[in-house]
């Protein structure tokens, strides 16, 4: 097998058992657990197993923006993009380069999962839930400053996403081979205009990727600023043991 082969297949088996995985667990908890009443207690007080459904970006952000479907299309329309920047970023690789073909790999994976839960149910299942119960010393120092004592619930794709784009990052940082234009090289059959356009795509990909991570920590933030603290209905553990006193936040 070709050396590009070997990138494409490592790429395509990273997207084939990371989307496998993301779908299995989500429609595991739709068929399983009652959105926004069950959850199950992992770590009682601390990692509840839950269900919601988030209709807006990252950690619910832009979940009132215009209505559901116009949304929708903005996020999938979105998400086209970032996914066409890796692809190409994907066939611009050298054949070596393992470690940055699976990190693009786990980014895909993690923006196609939720891109189908968009196209399919118009919101994204979310169910990994950490919190700290209310009454506690720590949730006392949490809420006056986030209005929320949680992190807002998330799935295995937004972990793709936030572990490749760590990895992305050390890559970048550490392991890039850092050549100016002039040393480019064109590849067996590769245009010049393609050439010179490799910098202007590999430079929006970055972009792409830093948004996209930086979406899922730094609208944590100005949501939880924004967020009510009123106190709503708790969440009913499957046990009975729940520690929390607000149902799940969508992540």
């Amino acid at each position: 097998m070709s050396p590009t082969r070997r990138k494409w297949l490592l790429f395509g088996i990273t997207n084939l058992i990371l989307i496998g995985l993301d779908q299995i667990t989500k429609v595991w908890i739709r068929n399983n657990i009652l959105s926004r009443r069950d959850a199950i207690d992992v770590i009682d007080g601390f990692f509840q197993i839950v269900h919601v459904t988030n209709h807006g970006a990252a950690f619910g952000s832009f979940g009132d923006m215009g209505d559901l479907n116009s949304r929708m299309i903005i996020f999938l329309g979105f998400t086209a993009l970032v996914l066409g920047l890796i692809v190409w970023q994907i066939h611009q690789l050298v054949e070596e380069d393992k470690l940055l073909t699976f990190t693009l790999g786990m980014i895909t994976a993690g923006a196609v999962g939720n891109a189908i839960d968009r196209a399919l149910y118009q919101g994204v299942t979310d169910f990994l839930r950490f919190y700290v119960a209310r009454g506690t010393e720590a949730c006392a120092w949490l809420a006056p400053r986030f209005n929320t004592c949680e992190y807002p619930s998330w799935n295995v794709a937004d972990a793709c996403i936030v572990v490749g784009v760590i990895l992305f990052l050390i890559h970048y940082l550490f392991f890039e081979d850092r050549k100016g234009e002039a040393d480019l090289v064109a590849a067996p059959g590769q245009t010049a205009a393609a050439l010179a356009l490799f910098p202007a795509a590999n430079a929006a990909l970055r972009r792409g990727v830093v948004i996209e991570g930086a979406g899922h920590f730094g609208l944590f933030y100005g949501a939880a600023w924004r967020r009510s603290s009123v106190s709503r209905p708790g969440v009913a553990s499957s046990a009975g043991r729940s520690g929390a006193s607000r149902p799940p936040e969508s992540g």
